[in-house]
């Protein structure tokens, strides 16, 4: 049974009419799946390992690939592979990602290892080797480990078989352990091209964990992914022979329970041979009779998210060195599967933001566009019988339109730069605020700024002033002149909030919840674009941006961390299922 539990996520795209939407990624799809066609031709482990440094070669266009196998060799591929010798390229390997190699020079060396006796070394002279490179290296290494663990028990039956073993013995184990590789390399390749089909994500997981239970046979297989409201605790979106009476007991555990949770805890493979005795066991497997278990840790965008699970009632069953590169190169395929959806899902984000820029920017910019325009056609049409002081006053209500119009296209060039930086600086708070507030400060307004905590900061300077710098705009373009505006600052739990208070309030009918996200709904282009523009910048910050009426007085509330965002932040928004 294949479980896929909503919590609210929306589908990957299928058919996108976005070309690069369809094309993300199709490379790495492309090549892994040219890999696994690769290693289904080999029949043995000399030709698992040629063919793969071969295959490497190319999708890679590096200078030299070598597939190292211990007790079996090296295999060298690429266009440079003649001019460098065996030893240097072993050399490399344990020199770190830059190295020089006699006969190719200066070059990036990179190295993924399939388990103990399985590394592939990868040279190239040009261009470092890239994030999805690496992605697929990874994948390949563990391929090419499990094709010569597999092949190389074949090959052990066939000198078992000189010891003495019954040629239909003989006969019917290798046949079963070449069987056994070929499903696993058709199950990976389906895989792969149901992610560049764009399967959705539910429908993909199901699939992957079939496949698991079809090609070890194992009474239980169950992948766990963080629960999106709590990432302390996960939850299983797919499952295959978890008893409906103990579903509801196991579906939902904490990080670090059972063997599925001690994956994501250390993310690392975890093996149990006696899972009664184990101190993480889940009580409802210990009564049902689980014996053994084996976990992968699943990885979204390199970071941590779940596990995937296989375990049994059998007494006798151990999961052993083929059963775990099985497991493992499964889970990979569900990181994968995970971080293409996520990047299709923030492409979607993406092209919906530029949408409602262009939405708002254009009503923006077309309202002052239209003023210049009916002043100019009325001077056209009419210029004889004007008199000089309406002429003049019209002239002027165009100039200034046209100053309008050249300050709400600064701003949106500002706002662009500012979004694209990477300006993490180390501050303190008090200073940080002066300086942001500073160009405001001869606005003919008086700015009111309580005392601001001591804090030390590293921070995006350019995206936080930016924010802070629409936000404060906004408030003197909207509040009545004479009227006093408020900047208070706190600090604690390792984030700032900045709350901009002036008198004044909403247009109606606009609703503080979506001010910052529905294009063209305010009526000044301070508040329609400033906001939105401080909005996006906050994000890029890491930070968000809220709103409030009160009292006849509106009050803008910037957050942001007073140090710069860990990676493991992604672990608090992992994919989830539609």
């Amino acid at each position: 049974m294949a479980i896929a539990t909503p919590f609210g996520l929306s589908k990957p795209v299928q058919g996108a009419d976005n070309g690069q939407m369809r094309n993300h990624d199709t490379w790495l799809v492309r090549a892994l799946t040219a890999f696994v066609d690769a290693m289904q031709r080999a029949q043995t482990v000399t030709q698992a390992r040629d063919l793969a440094a071969a295959e490497i070669a190319v999708s890679t266009r590096a200078d030299v690939v070598a597939a190292m196998i211990e007790a079996n060799g090296v295999a060298i591929s690429g266009p440079r592979s003649n001019s460098v010798a065996e030893a240097d390229l072993v050399a490399a390997s344990t020199s770190g990602p830059a190295a020089e190699i006699a006969g190719i020079g200066r070059c990036d060396v990179s190295v993924h290892s399939g388990g103990s006796d399985v590394r592939l070394v990868i040279v190239r002279t040009q261009g470092a080797i890239s994030r999805r490179e690496r992605d697929y290296l990874a994948l390949a290494a563990k391929m090419l480990a499990i094709s010569v663990a597999m092949l190389g028990g074949a090959e052990r039956e066939r000198d078992l078989r000189m010891a003495g073993l019954t040629e239909i013995d003989e006969h019917n184990r290798l046949l079963g352990t070449l069987l056994k590789r070929q499903q696993l390399l058709d199950n990976l390749g389906r895989i792969e091209r149901s992610i560049s089909q764009r399967v959705p994500l539910g429908q993909m997981l199901a699939t992957i964990t079939d496949a698991v239970h079809q090609l070890l046979g194992d009474d239980l297989i169950a992948l766990r992914l963080l629960d999106p409201d709590d990432p302390d605790y996960l939850i299983v979106v797919s499952d295959s022979g978890v008893s409906p009476d103990i579903f509801n007991e196991v579906r939902r555990t904490p990080v670090g329970a059972g063997v599925g949770g001690r994956a994501v805890a250390e993310d690392a493979l975890v093996v149990v041979d006696d899972y009664p005795t184990e101190a993480a066991a889940l009580e409802a497997f210990v009564t049902t009779g689980v014996q053994a278990a084996v976990a992968a840790p699943v990885h979204e965008q390199g970071v941590v998210v779940g596990s995937l699970t296989v375990a049994t009632y059998d007494p006798l069953r151990r999961y052993g060195p083929i059963e775990q590169e099985t497991v493992l190169a499964f889970a990979e395929h569900v990181s994968l599967a995970l971080t293409d959806a996520r990047t299709v899902q923030d492409m979607q984000a993406a092209e919906q933001v530029k949408d409602n820029l262009l939405a708002m920017v254009s009503h923006e910019l077309k309202t002052p566009l239209t003023v210049m325009l009916g002043v100019v056609q009325t001077i056209q049409r009419h210029a004889s019988r004007l008199p000089d002081d309406v002429r003049d006053e019209m002239l002027m209500s165009a100039q200034e339109r046209g100053f309008e119009l050249g300050r709400l296209i600064d701003r949106l060039l500002e706002g662009a730069q500012r979004t694209a930086s990477d300006d993490l600086q180390d501050a303190s708070l008090p200073a940080f605020i002066a300086a942001a507030v500073a160009p405001y400060s001869g606005s003919g307004r008086h700015l009111l700024i309580p005392p601001v905590p001591p804090q030390p900061l590293r921070v995006d300077v350019a995206k936080v002033h930016g924010a802070l710098s629409n936000i404060l705009e906004n408030a003197i373009t909207e509040s009545p002149e004479g009227t006093p505006i408020v900047i208070e600052v706190d600090s604690s739990g390792g984030e700032v909030s900045v709350t901009v208070t002036a008198e004044g309030r909403l247009p109606h009918g606009i609703d503080t919840d979506a001010l910052f996200e529905r294009a063209a709904q305010p009526t000044t282009s301070a508040m329609g674009l400033g906001l939105y523009l401080a909005s996006h910048l906050a994000a890029a910050a890491g930070g968000s941006l809220s709103a409030a009426e009160a009292d006849g007085r509106m009050s803008y509330t910037l957050r942001f961390p007073a140090g710069a965002q860990a990676p493991t932040a992604a672990r608090t928004r992992p994919v989830v299922l539609p």
